[in-house]
């Protein structure tokens, strides 16, 4: 009985990674992916620009999850030193929006490297200015210091598949 709940905890951890490499690869590829949950009938998508230049883990990002009617703004940044980021600034076509976090996840990673994700409530008035954005630059705030980024051009792209 012991053995074959382990290999059934085996077969579902499994599957789940599969899955997130699944997503991974279309996020990549795409810069968006979009998920189907049969329990609730909602579909979810997600968007994601980089500022980092690696194709597998860049340093930072910031991302958008639509769920339903419902939108959730989030960054992320991968790197050696703490920033305990608590707000999060982002300038499209030179507008300035400005987000306290709501939510946020920190970890050690592997090789001595940290990973922050924060999330923020975004206005209506940016995802109308995201939808057209033809430049985006943002700021993460930390507790003693911030950090600033820009999205290359290239990068966004995905925004309008993602909205339409």
């Amino acid at each position: 009985m012991k053995t074959l709940f382990i290999i059934s905890i085996s077969i579902l951890c499994s599957l789940n990674s599969l899955c997130q490499n699944q997503e991974r690869k279309e996020m990549r590829k795409n810069g968006w992916t979009t998920s189907y949950d049969e329990m609730t009938g909602r579909t979810t998508k997600k968007l994601n620009l980089t500022a980092g230049s690696l194709k597998t883990m860049s340093e930072s990002s910031i991302g958008l999850i639509k769920s339903g009617d419902t939108y959730i703004l989030y960054s992320y940044l991968y790197q050696s030193q703490w920033l305990f980021v608590e707000k999060l600034m982002v300038k499209i076509d030179g507008v300035l929006f400005e987000f306290e976090s709501t939510d946020e996840s920190r970890k050690i990673t592997s090789q001595a490297y940290i990973s922050e994700r924060n999330w923020y409530n975004p206005s209506d008035e940016f995802i109308e200015a995201l939808k057209n954005a033809k430049e985006i630059k943002y700021r993460l705030y930390g507790k003693d210091y911030y950090k600033d980024y820009e999205i290359n051009e290239n990068k966004l792209a995905p925004i309008a598949d993602f909205f339409f």
